[in-house]
């Protein structure tokens, strides 16, 4: 059995042979399906399908388009790919990663050689652009840039590397760990070789070193704590946490970090 939540409200899953936590959420694989629960809104999704003989599980859900992208593997190396409920590919490889992309409407699954890896794409509503997540960099990007990338990955990253892209967007060298978000969605933070910076999404982009003393382990969750106003980083060493007053780029910015 699976609970999650607070010691005083929590739901319960029964029956869960193999679980995942991965980029906000947690997936539970049972004997009969799969269940999808975002972490941060509690929404539950789950999908209906028989599983025998799993060996491999990985999967992500896109909370733009609410489509769920399941890969299961059995001991002899086939793999199924399913989008949401439905199979859309069987595929026998021995090399396959435990990784799925999902590129808005595209899905792939990656093998050593692949090149450059989709871990997440998210619309970000309140300023209209996408946010890319990938092995290599992190990406804004318009309209007009998403479409390209999802031609041309390697072009529209050279493009924006050397500054000759026309349309709106940034690029940004980061550890391939956890990023963070604002609910307004116009302050990205992410680590660089340890080290926390805060950027703007929008123009002109400004990219802030935010000081905190020690290089930090790395980070695999963040999290707002509504109570406090605070934002919650939480590493392999221990939580820290991290205020900002307010969550600008101004000079009126104060960035303070304690360890817990």
């Amino acid at each position: 059995m699976l609970w999650l939540g607070t010691q005083t409200k929590f739901q319960t899953i029964q029956h869960v042979d193999r679980y995942k936590c991965k980029k906000g959420y947690v997936m539970c694989l049972t004997p009969k399906s799969v269940y999808y629960i975002h972490i941060q809104s509690n929404n539950t999704i789950q999908w209906m399908f028989e599983n025998k003989d799993v060996v491999l599980f990985d999967g992500l859900w896109d909370t733009c388009t609410n489509t769920c992208v399941t890969v299961t593997g059995d001991t002899r190396q086939n793999y199924w790919i399913r989008k949401n409920e439905d199979v859309i590919q069987t595929v026998r490889c021995n090399d396959m990663l435990d990784m799925v992309s999902m590129c808005g409407k595209y899905v792939s699954w990656d093998v050593p050689r692949s090149t450059q890896k989709i871990y997440e794409v998210n619309f970000l509503s309140c300023i209209g652009r996408w946010l890319v997540e990938s092995s290599e960099y992190i990406y804004i990007l318009d309209g007009v840039g998403y479409r390209l990338f999802m031609r041309d990955k390697s072009q529209v990253t050279h493009m924006m590397l050397n500054d000759t892209h026309t349309f709106d967007g940034m690029i940004y060298d980061y550890d391939r760990n956890d990023v963070y978000v604002s609910d307004t969605h116009d302050i990205l933070m992410y680590q660089k070789n340890g080290y926390l910076f805060v950027a703007q999404t929008v123009h002109p982009y400004h990219i802030k070193h935010a000081c905190c003393g020690d290089v930090l382990p790395r980070i695999y969750r963040w999290y707002d704590h509504l109570a406090s106003q605070e934002t919650m980083l939480e590493t392999m060493d221990g939580v820290y946490k991290l205020s900002m007053e307010p969550k600008s780029l101004t000079a009126s910015t104060r960035i303070d970090t304690t360890l817990e």
